[in-house]
């Protein structure tokens, strides 16, 4: 397939460069200030299982979204995306995190972590305005 110059500078734009660290299992350690005041768990990834917290992650993914992406194409994007990984969950191969608010139930951060080959891989990393600090 060819592209248009202005197609190919636009997927350019658009490329993301990630900085990691990498750990084994036993070289993971809890944060000094780690919050303690939300419920961390992993969400179920059978079909009609936590879709209410399933549908706040694409929300929370929609709400930090990049300014130059549409809001509903963002919401298409994530739940397709998010539906994808879950695949990859029900077959054992990592979980979608959740930090729940006590107080009031919501979301208030969300990571996916994806298992392949033996390693585990962060997948978008998101937080709600009113819990960043």
């Amino acid at each position: 397939m060819k592209l248009r110059r202005n197609a190919k500078l636009d997927l350019l734009r658009d490329i993301e460069e990630s900085v990691v660290l990498v750990a084994s299992a036993a070289g993971v350690q809890a944060h000094p200030r780690e919050n303690r005041e939300v419920d961390v768990r992993a969400l179920d990834p059978a079909l009609g299982a936590d879709e209410e917290l399933w549908n706040a992650v694409v929300e929370l993914q929609v709400a930090s979204r990049d300014a130059g992406h549409a809001e509903q194409d963002h919401r298409v994007f994530s739940r397709s995306r998010l539906d994808g990984l879950r695949a990859h969950f029900r077959a054992g191969r990592g979980a979608w995190h959740v930090a729940i608010d006590p107080a009031s139930g919501d979301v208030a951060a969300s990571c996916g972590v994806v298992v392949t080959g033996g390693r585990g891989r962060f997948q978008a990393v998101d937080t709600a305005l009113g819990a960043q600090r």
